[in-house]
């Protein structure tokens, strides 16, 4: 049987989705979130005509970072899979 690594499509595929997933884990480990409140967190709020995220400056901070990090992270994975094709 044919393994993902023999099929570039499939394996950049597999990258793209597992890094959705893996940025969603990674910020409710590091904020002690449930998946439902890392959901509930993405939502907009309406207060006095006012839309606002309901993030902190503190989470937004750190929401960067950890888009920043794994950008790089991913980026290596991308250039590795091209790379050995």
């Amino acid at each position: 049987m044919m393994e993902n690594k023999d099929n570039l499509l499939r394996e950049l595929h597999d990258l793209y989705n597992e890094s959705a997933v893996g940025f969603r884990d990674r910020l409710c480990d590091d904020f002690n979130w449930s998946i439902p409140t890392y959901y509930r967190k993405m939502r907009l709020k309406k207060k006095e005509d006012v839309i606002r995220t309901g993030l902190s400056n503190v989470e937004k901070e750190k929401i960067s970072q950890v888009a920043l990090s794994m950008q790089k992270e991913f980026q290596e994975k991308i250039f590795n899979l091209i790379k050995h094709c």
